[in-house]
Protein backbone atom coordinates (compact mmCIF):
# COMPACT_ATOMS: atom_id res chain seq x y z
CA UNK A 1 0.00 0.00 0.00
CA UNK A 2 1.65 3.51 -1.19
CA UNK A 3 1.57 6.47 1.10
CA UNK A 4 -0.71 8.48 -1.23
CA UNK A 5 -3.64 5.05 -0.66
CA UNK A 6 -3.00 5.54 2.78
CA UNK A 7 -4.50 9.40 2.88
CA UNK A 8 -6.91 8.42 0.97
CA UNK A 9 -8.54 6.32 3.35
CA UNK A 10 -8.11 9.05 6.00
CA UNK A 11 -9.31 11.42 4.33
CA UNK A 12 -12.50 9.14 3.34
CA UNK A 13 -12.76 8.87 7.15
CA UNK A 14 -12.58 12.53 7.71
CA UNK A 15 -14.56 13.88 4.88
CA UNK A 16 -17.64 11.20 6.24
CA UNK A 17 -17.35 12.41 9.93
CA UNK A 18 -18.04 16.04 8.85
CA UNK A 19 -20.69 15.38 6.84
CA UNK A 20 -22.31 12.98 9.62
CA UNK A 21 -21.88 15.14 12.41
CA UNK A 22 -22.91 18.40 9.77
CA UNK A 23 -25.66 16.98 8.82
CA UNK A 24 -27.18 15.89 12.56
CA UNK A 25 -25.89 19.52 13.81
CA UNK A 26 -28.72 20.74 10.85
CA UNK A 27 -31.59 18.58 12.72
CA UNK A 28 -30.97 20.03 16.06
CA UNK A 29 -30.65 23.69 14.93
CA UNK A 30 -33.89 23.32 12.40
CA UNK A 31 -35.59 21.93 15.65
CA UNK A 32 -38.23 19.84 14.37
CA UNK A 33 -38.50 17.22 16.77
CA UNK A 34 -39.60 14.31 15.04
CA UNK A 35 -35.71 14.77 13.39
CA UNK A 36 -34.21 14.65 16.64
CA UNK A 37 -33.39 11.05 16.53
CA UNK A 38 -31.79 11.38 13.14
CA UNK A 39 -29.63 14.07 14.98
CA UNK A 40 -28.85 11.60 17.17
CA UNK A 41 -27.93 8.89 15.33
CA UNK A 42 -25.89 10.91 12.25
CA UNK A 43 -23.68 12.87 15.13
CA UNK A 44 -22.93 9.15 16.96
CA UNK A 45 -21.85 8.27 13.61
CA UNK A 46 -20.07 10.76 12.72
CA UNK A 47 -17.85 10.70 15.67
CA UNK A 48 -17.15 7.44 15.89
CA UNK A 49 -15.66 7.75 12.26
CA UNK A 50 -14.14 10.63 13.14
CA UNK A 51 -12.15 8.97 16.13
CA UNK A 52 -11.70 5.93 13.74
CA UNK A 53 -9.48 8.29 11.66
CA UNK A 54 -7.62 9.12 14.97
CA UNK A 55 -7.12 5.78 15.84
CA UNK A 56 -6.01 5.05 12.01
CA UNK A 57 -3.49 7.36 12.08
CA UNK A 58 -1.70 5.62 14.92
CA UNK A 59 -1.61 2.56 12.69
CA UNK A 60 -3.77 1.46 10.20
CA UNK A 61 -4.09 -2.16 11.24
CA UNK A 62 -6.08 -1.02 14.46
CA UNK A 63 -9.03 -0.41 12.40
CA UNK A 64 -9.82 -3.90 11.87
CA UNK A 65 -11.32 -5.34 15.07
CA UNK A 66 -9.30 -8.77 14.87
CA UNK A 67 -5.82 -7.10 14.19
CA UNK A 68 -4.62 -10.67 13.90
CA UNK A 69 -6.63 -10.48 10.90
CA UNK A 70 -5.89 -7.44 9.04
CA UNK A 71 -4.32 -6.98 5.51
CA UNK A 72 -4.04 -4.04 3.81
CA UNK A 73 -5.70 -5.28 0.77
CA UNK A 74 -9.02 -5.92 2.41
CA UNK A 75 -8.95 -2.28 3.71
CA UNK A 76 -8.48 -0.49 0.42
CA UNK A 77 -10.99 -2.89 -1.07
CA UNK A 78 -13.61 -2.61 1.92
CA UNK A 79 -13.40 -5.82 3.34
CA UNK A 80 -13.19 -4.69 6.55
CA UNK A 81 -15.16 -5.67 10.00
CA UNK A 82 -14.10 -2.30 11.89
CA UNK A 83 -13.38 -1.94 15.04
CA UNK A 84 -16.42 -1.73 17.67
CA UNK A 85 -17.65 1.06 19.83
CA UNK A 86 -16.13 -0.65 22.37
CA UNK A 87 -12.68 -1.62 21.17
CA UNK A 88 -12.33 1.51 19.20
CA UNK A 89 -12.38 3.55 23.11
CA UNK A 90 -9.86 0.72 24.75
CA UNK A 91 -7.31 1.30 21.92
CA UNK A 92 -7.59 5.28 21.51
CA UNK A 93 -6.69 5.08 25.50
CA UNK A 94 -4.14 2.15 25.27
CA UNK A 95 -2.68 1.79 22.14
CA UNK A 96 -2.59 5.56 21.03
CA UNK A 97 -1.00 8.99 22.99
CA UNK A 98 -4.56 10.30 22.66
CA UNK A 99 -6.73 10.85 26.00
CA UNK A 100 -10.51 10.81 25.94
CA UNK A 101 -11.71 12.63 28.63
CA UNK A 102 -14.10 11.12 31.51
CA UNK A 103 -16.94 13.88 30.22
CA UNK A 104 -16.69 12.77 26.24
CA UNK A 105 -16.84 9.07 26.96
CA UNK A 106 -19.70 9.75 28.98
CA UNK A 107 -21.13 11.24 26.26
CA UNK A 108 -20.61 9.15 24.23
CA UNK A 109 -21.76 6.16 25.90
CA UNK A 110 -25.13 8.26 26.71
CA UNK A 111 -25.39 8.10 22.89
CA UNK A 112 -24.17 4.67 21.86
CA UNK A 113 -27.24 3.59 24.21
CA UNK A 114 -29.92 5.84 22.99
CA UNK A 115 -28.65 4.98 19.13
CA UNK A 116 -29.43 1.13 20.49
CA UNK A 117 -32.78 1.87 21.33
CA UNK A 118 -33.91 3.84 18.16
CA UNK A 119 -32.39 1.21 15.88
CA UNK A 120 -33.68 -1.46 17.87
CA UNK A 121 -36.98 -0.51 20.09
CA UNK A 122 -39.69 1.79 20.69
CA UNK A 123 -37.34 4.83 21.92
CA UNK A 124 -39.48 8.07 22.96
CA UNK A 125 -36.94 10.69 23.21
CA UNK A 126 -36.32 13.39 25.45
CA UNK A 127 -35.69 15.91 23.20
CA UNK A 128 -34.15 18.08 26.01
CA UNK A 129 -31.95 15.44 27.07
CA UNK A 130 -30.77 15.16 23.60
CA UNK A 131 -30.15 18.91 22.68
CA UNK A 132 -28.20 18.86 26.27
CA UNK A 133 -26.00 15.90 25.29
CA UNK A 134 -25.81 17.05 21.88
CA UNK A 135 -24.47 20.60 23.01
CA UNK A 136 -21.81 18.78 25.90
CA UNK A 137 -20.47 16.38 22.84
CA UNK A 138 -19.95 19.79 20.49
CA UNK A 139 -18.25 21.44 23.48
CA UNK A 140 -16.10 18.47 23.97
CA UNK A 141 -15.38 17.48 20.53
CA UNK A 142 -13.95 20.62 20.10
CA UNK A 143 -12.11 20.75 23.61
CA UNK A 144 -10.49 17.02 22.04
CA UNK A 145 -9.36 18.34 18.42
CA UNK A 146 -7.77 21.20 19.94
CA UNK A 147 -6.00 19.16 22.36
CA UNK A 148 -5.03 16.57 19.35
CA UNK A 149 -3.44 19.88 17.86
CA UNK A 150 -1.28 20.99 20.53
CA UNK A 151 0.12 17.40 21.07
CA UNK A 152 0.72 16.64 17.61
CA UNK A 153 4.42 16.69 16.85
CA UNK A 154 4.77 18.66 13.87
CA UNK A 155 2.13 21.35 15.37
CA UNK A 156 4.31 25.06 14.44
CA UNK A 157 2.39 27.46 16.20
CA UNK A 158 3.79 30.24 14.11
CA UNK A 159 2.76 29.24 10.84
CA UNK A 160 -0.33 27.23 11.82
CA UNK A 161 -2.50 29.23 14.12
CA UNK A 162 -5.98 29.28 12.65
CA UNK A 163 -7.30 25.57 12.79
CA UNK A 164 -6.57 22.59 13.73
CA UNK A 165 -4.61 21.48 10.60
CA UNK A 166 -5.47 18.02 10.61
CA UNK A 167 -9.73 18.20 10.96
CA UNK A 168 -10.06 22.13 9.92
CA UNK A 169 -13.45 21.25 7.92
CA UNK A 170 -14.49 19.39 10.57
CA UNK A 171 -13.41 21.99 13.34
CA UNK A 172 -14.96 24.56 11.24
CA UNK A 173 -18.50 23.09 11.08
CA UNK A 174 -18.17 22.16 14.77
CA UNK A 175 -17.79 26.24 15.42
CA UNK A 176 -19.83 27.07 13.20
CA UNK A 177 -23.25 25.35 14.28
CA UNK A 178 -21.79 25.85 18.25
CA UNK A 179 -22.97 29.97 17.63
CA UNK A 180 -26.33 29.25 16.41
CA UNK A 181 -26.83 26.49 19.13
CA UNK A 182 -28.56 28.24 22.13
CA UNK A 183 -28.01 25.22 24.59
CA UNK A 184 -24.27 24.85 23.32
CA UNK A 185 -24.00 28.36 23.75
CA UNK A 186 -24.96 28.28 27.36
CA UNK A 187 -23.33 24.93 28.53
CA UNK A 188 -20.14 26.23 27.28
CA UNK A 189 -20.68 29.33 28.72
CA UNK A 190 -21.03 28.33 32.11
CA UNK A 191 -18.04 25.57 31.41
CA UNK A 192 -15.42 28.36 31.22
CA UNK A 193 -17.04 31.14 33.86
CA UNK A 194 -14.44 30.21 36.70
CA UNK A 195 -11.38 30.83 33.99
CA UNK A 196 -12.76 33.96 32.71
CA UNK A 197 -13.40 35.11 36.41
CA UNK A 198 -9.27 34.87 36.62
CA UNK A 199 -8.15 36.24 34.12
CA UNK A 200 -7.14 39.89 33.76
CA UNK A 201 -7.74 40.90 30.22
CA UNK A 202 -10.89 39.54 28.29
CA UNK A 203 -12.11 41.01 25.54
CA UNK A 204 -14.60 40.02 22.71
CA UNK A 205 -13.16 37.82 20.09
CA UNK A 206 -13.73 38.81 16.58
CA UNK A 207 -14.34 35.03 15.40
CA UNK A 208 -17.01 33.86 17.97
CA UNK A 209 -18.36 37.77 19.01
CA UNK A 210 -18.32 36.41 22.48
CA UNK A 211 -16.65 38.31 25.69
CA UNK A 212 -14.20 35.52 26.44
CA UNK A 213 -11.03 36.35 24.49
CA UNK A 214 -8.16 36.35 27.14
CA UNK A 215 -4.77 38.32 26.33
CA UNK A 216 -2.31 36.86 28.22
CA UNK A 217 0.28 39.66 28.23
CA UNK A 218 3.25 38.15 30.58
CA UNK A 219 3.02 34.70 27.75
CA UNK A 220 2.38 37.06 24.65
CA UNK A 221 -0.54 35.14 23.73
CA UNK A 222 -4.41 35.58 23.06
CA UNK A 223 -6.74 32.65 23.54
CA UNK A 224 -10.50 32.59 23.14
CA UNK A 225 -12.21 30.18 25.71
CA UNK A 226 -14.96 30.30 24.06
CA UNK A 227 -13.97 28.90 20.62
CA UNK A 228 -10.12 28.23 21.13
CA UNK A 229 -8.98 30.27 18.79
CA UNK A 230 -5.76 31.21 19.15
CA UNK A 231 -2.76 33.65 18.25
CA UNK A 232 0.04 35.39 19.77
CA UNK A 233 -0.56 38.98 20.41
CA UNK A 234 1.06 40.33 17.28
CA UNK A 235 -0.75 37.85 15.02
CA UNK A 236 -3.89 38.92 16.85
CA UNK A 237 -3.40 42.79 16.05
CA UNK A 238 -1.97 41.85 12.55
CA UNK A 239 -5.35 39.80 11.50
CA UNK A 240 -7.97 41.71 13.41
CA UNK A 241 -6.89 45.55 13.75
CA UNK A 242 -8.13 46.38 10.26
CA UNK A 243 -11.87 45.14 10.89
CA UNK A 244 -13.94 48.32 12.00
CA UNK A 245 -16.59 46.38 14.24
CA UNK A 246 -17.84 50.19 15.13
CA UNK A 247 -18.44 52.83 12.13
CA UNK A 248 -19.48 55.43 14.12
CA UNK A 249 -15.73 55.11 15.40
CA UNK A 250 -12.76 56.03 13.16
CA UNK A 251 -9.30 55.62 14.03
CA UNK A 252 -7.10 56.90 11.49
CA UNK A 253 -3.44 55.23 11.05
CA UNK A 254 -1.68 58.41 12.81
CA UNK A 255 -3.02 58.09 15.93
CA UNK A 256 -1.60 56.50 18.81
CA UNK A 257 -2.18 55.49 22.49
CA UNK A 258 -2.43 58.53 24.86
CA UNK A 259 -0.23 56.61 26.92
CA UNK A 260 2.92 55.09 25.57
CA UNK A 261 1.86 56.64 22.06
CA UNK A 262 2.00 53.46 20.44
CA UNK A 263 0.18 53.02 16.84
CA UNK A 264 -0.91 49.80 17.61
CA UNK A 265 -4.87 50.32 18.63
CA UNK A 266 -7.03 47.54 18.52
CA UNK A 267 -10.64 48.61 18.34
CA UNK A 268 -13.27 46.57 19.70
CA UNK A 269 -16.81 46.90 19.84
CA UNK A 270 -16.58 48.48 23.05
CA UNK A 271 -13.28 49.45 23.64
CA UNK A 272 -10.07 50.41 21.88
CA UNK A 273 -6.98 48.52 23.21
CA UNK A 274 -3.46 49.25 22.94
CA UNK A 275 -1.38 46.54 21.91
CA UNK A 276 1.82 47.59 23.23
CA UNK A 277 0.95 48.67 26.52
CA UNK A 278 -2.27 46.73 26.78
CA UNK A 279 -4.25 49.89 28.16
CA UNK A 280 -7.85 50.07 27.79
CA UNK A 281 -10.23 53.16 26.64
CA UNK A 282 -13.80 53.03 26.71
CA UNK A 283 -15.07 54.88 22.99
CA UNK A 284 -16.78 57.56 25.11
CA UNK A 285 -13.15 58.62 26.49
CA UNK A 286 -11.47 59.11 23.31
CA UNK A 287 -11.28 62.31 21.03
CA UNK A 288 -9.18 64.20 19.09
CA UNK A 289 -7.66 67.21 19.47
CA UNK A 290 -9.64 70.23 18.42
CA UNK A 291 -5.62 71.73 16.76
CA UNK A 292 -3.26 68.57 16.01
CA UNK A 293 -5.82 66.09 15.80
CA UNK A 294 -3.92 63.61 17.97
CA UNK A 295 -6.05 60.91 19.76
CA UNK A 296 -6.40 61.77 24.00
CA UNK A 297 -8.04 60.56 26.82
CA UNK A 298 -11.07 62.20 29.02
CA UNK A 299 -9.78 66.28 28.29
CA UNK A 300 -12.23 68.45 29.42
CA UNK A 301 -10.37 71.54 27.40
CA UNK A 302 -10.70 69.38 23.82
CA UNK A 303 -6.97 69.72 23.66
CA UNK A 304 -4.21 67.23 23.70
CA UNK A 305 -1.20 68.17 26.95
CA UNK A 306 1.20 70.20 23.88
CA UNK A 307 -1.77 71.66 22.09
CA UNK A 308 -3.05 73.25 25.71
CA UNK A 309 0.75 74.34 26.61
CA UNK A 310 0.67 76.42 23.14
CA UNK A 311 -2.32 77.98 24.01
CA UNK A 312 -1.66 79.09 27.70
CA UNK A 313 1.36 80.30 26.89
CA UNK A 314 0.60 82.84 23.98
Amino acid sequence: MQVEDLEKVSLALQENAKDFIEKGLSYIIEDELKDYKYSLLHIFSGTLLFLKDVLYKEHWSFLFQDIDKAKKSDLLENKIISVNFTTLLFRLENLSDVKLEKELKDDLQWMQKERNKIEHFYNPINHHEVRSRIASLLGNLISFINDLHKSDPDFDFDNDYDYRHKYQSLFEVLQKYSLMFETYIEKRSLRIKKDLEACDLVIHCPLCKQKTLEIKIDDGLTICHFCLSEHTTDMFYDKYNHISLDPEFYMDDSNKCPKCWSNKLYENTYEVICFYCFERYEHSELSNCYRCDTLIHESLSGYCESCWEDIMSD
